[in-house]
């Protein structure tokens, strides 16, 4: 009998998401996407802006370690959970552009990364490019409009 007790604990260990994680209200829907980005070619007689659109998948986001809402009440700051850190740490040892897609697909924003991001924290500021992103988190987390209270799914 302890062996088919130990196996159906193995079992329900990896099924079950770990404690330690949070998620938003409706954890079928994943939280963001990330996504190589391609650089579009330049407009004849465009600004020198750049633009970029998704190529490659490259990391599928479900639940965070934790999630910190900002003083000013508009921007977030993420901690990918281990193995999300580990998958956006290798992501980053290369610099380039990544591209942050919501997972309802109604915000983005394309990231320049010059150096490996080693502790898997995500800053979505209150810049002009990162508020949509940030908006649409606090709105996954039921956070209230000026307020930095909220309340997350329990695992």
């Amino acid at each position: 009998m302890r062996p088919f007790l130990f196996a159906v604990m193995l079992v329900l260990g990896v099924a079950l998401p770990k404690s330690d994680e949070i998620r938003p209200g409706d954890s079928t829907v994943p939280l963001f996407f990330i996504y190589e980005a391609l650089p579009d070619r330049p407009a004849k007689g465009s600004a020198r802006e750049r633009h970029f659109h998704p190529g490659q998948m490259l990391l599928t986001v479900h639940s965070l370690a934790d999630m910190m809402l900002q003083p000013d009440k508009k921007g977030v700051r993420l901690n990918l959970n281990d193995e999300d850190t580990k998958a956006f740490a290798k992501l980053t040892r290369r610099p380039g552009y990544l591209i942050f897609l919501s997972g309802d697909s109604t915000a983005s924003v394309t990231m320049h990364f010059t150096a490996t991001v080693d502790d898997g924290k995500i800053l979505f500021d209150a810049s002009v490019e990162a508020v949509p992103m940030a908006q649409y988190l606090r709105k996954r987390f039921h956070v209230k409009s000026d307020s930095n209270d909220f309340e997350p799914a329990k695992p």
